[in-house]
């Protein structure tokens, strides 16, 4: 059909967009770009004459996911298609098809009450950085933590709770505030967002102390936490994914592997070093056990990392290799990951197993209770999902190598302890 296509980018910045188009008869259509599922309230008239057509459209700002990045200046264009004569016009030039937002014009000064949408905006961001700074303080005791433990707590809260108070203030009397005030709603609440993730961090440290501080016993040098195998833990203890706790718990099937990490947490001045760490047997149902043929204790360690050609959200010493256990040193105020992997295997009685890590570090030993559910069913050895995994032999030649000509290179123990690698863990080699 003959139509009629209305583009609007409401942030006005020549970016995401939606699609409403009309043909004579009024029949509408409408999408987020060329997201035909998204559907708005709105409304089209049309009138023919003989010699033209005209419409007439309707849309209320209420059917735009409005936000405090919206101002009064939006981008915007219409195009015209008229079959029969097989033509397309649009009031800013699309130079080849009318989904070109960057080359929509501009509609200035726009007469809306945008209001209501920076309110719920920004009670949106102040309500979810008020909820994260309440759960990161939630039971932190600075009473009896040595100035180095309690002084960067001490020191982000002021700032957080300044910054919070300006926030709420604002939603208490939003009418009397200007365009500057909303202006800085989001860049204070991503501020907000930066400054509580560093004061989780250096909480982690002050709860690990009244978690492991024993009464009448001498401070401890050091505290343990625990992490899912899925988290990064990186040296400066930032963007903790873990918590402080006296027990790493982990369930599997028989014939299968679970890790998790065991955190050791610095709360001295001093580098530690010569810290050891061992693992006891795990102890289950009718006094079955798993032993060291089924446990395997390994030290996360750390490969440096530059700056990639893309966004990245952090640069430096990244957790990867799972090295052998040996004595290894936790530097004042950092962290240190230990891995522990556990293998069920076939014909495990099932229940719960108990045991633990021991961590000696700075003269003094803390003890992480292990339990390892293990479930009543088992999986079985033969997979029937492929998940290619791109570890060909030329591949991995390359690699140690140096050369892709794993014939020459490449031995072939190598090759298949790679392989029984991949499949303990379900992979596909390839």
């Amino acid at each position: 059909d003959d139509e009629v296509e209305v583009f609007v980018n409401p942030r006005g910045n020549f970016g995401d967009y939606y699609q409403f188009i009309v043909n004579p008869l009024g029949t509408r259509y409408d999408s987020h770009g060329t997201d035909a599922s998204w559907n708005a309230d709105w409304q089209a008239a049309t009138r023919q004459t003989p010699q033209h057509w005209v419409v007439e459209v309707a849309l209320p700002i209420r059917s735009f996911p409005l936000d405090l990045t919206v101002g009064r200046d939006w981008c915007v264009n219409v195009g015209r298609g008229d079959k029969l004569a097989r033509q397309a016009s649009s009031w800013s030039a699309a130079f080849g098809g009318f989904h070109n937002p960057g080359r929509f014009g501009r509609l200035l000064g726009l007469d809306l009450d945008l209001l209501p949408y920076y309110q719920q905006d920004a009670r949106t961001r102040t309500v979810a950085v008020r909820q994260a700074y309440e759960a990161t303080v939630a039971g932190l005791d600075l009473t009896h933590a040595p100035a180095a433990v309690a002084a960067p707590v001490q020191e982000r809260t002021p700032t957080i709770t300044a910054a919070l108070a300006r926030l709420e203030k604002l939603l208490a009397d939003p009418k009397g505030a200007t365009p500057q005030d909303w202006a800085q709603v989001r860049p204070v609440a991503a501020q907000l967002a930066t400054d509580i993730e560093a004061l989780r961090a250096a909480s982690m440290r002050l709860r690990a102390w009244n978690v492991w501080r024993e009464p009448g016993a001498a401070e401890p040098r050091f505290g343990l936490a625990t992490a899912p195998a899925m988290v990064k833990v990186r040296r400066d203890g930032q963007d903790f994914g873990g918590e402080v706790s006296r027990e790493l718990s982990l369930s599997a099937a028989r014939n299968e592997y679970e890790s998790g990490q065991i955190v050791v947490v610095s709360l001295s001045g001093e580098d530690l070093t010569g810290c050891r760490a061992s693992l006891s047997l795990l102890t289950g149902p009718g006094g079955a056990t798993l032993g060291p043929e089924c446990l395997k204790l390994s030290l996360v360690g750390y490969i440096a990392t530059a700056k990639p050609g893309y966004q990245t959200a952090y640069v430096g010493d990244w957790p990867d290799p799972l090295l052998p256990l040996q004595p290894f040193t936790v530097a004042a105020g950092q962290v240190q990951p230990l891995w522990l992997r556990a293998y069920v295997p076939p014909g495990t009685r099932p229940g719960l197993y108990r045991g633990a890590v021991t961590v000696s570090a700075g003269g003094q030993d803390k003890r992480m209770a292990v339990q390892l559910r293990v479930f009543d069913f088992e999986l079985p050895r033969r997979q029937h999902l492929a998940t290619p995994f791109g570890c060909a032999p030329g591949t991995l030649s390359q690699w140690y190598a140096g050369s892709s000509d794993y014939m020459t290179h490449m031995p072939p123990e190598v090759w298949k302890r790679w392989n029984r690698f991949l499949l303990d863990y379900r992979i596909t080699p390839t």
